[in-house]
């Protein structure tokens, strides 16, 4: 996977998203935040079991992966 986007725009997706990320959690799979690149379509997903966030925005994908 290989995008571009502007770092603060980054940085203010992650830090939106990471609110739904759990700070303590028995399960590591739960600290963790997915991102999906595909066509020109960044994904970011999240989930602490009991909410689900996903936040899309457009980038300039290169490669398309997770």
């Amino acid at each position: 996977m290989k995008f571009e986007i502007y770092g603060s725009e980054f940085k203010a997706i992650v830090d939106r998203i990471s609110g739904i990320v759990p700070k303590r959690t028995v399960l590591p799979v739960l600290q963790t935040i997915k991102i999906t690149a595909e066509g020109n379509t960044l994904s970011f997903q999240a989930t602490n079991t009991e909410d689900y966030g996903t936040i899309k925005t457009r980038a300039q994908i290169f490669e398309d992966g997770v």
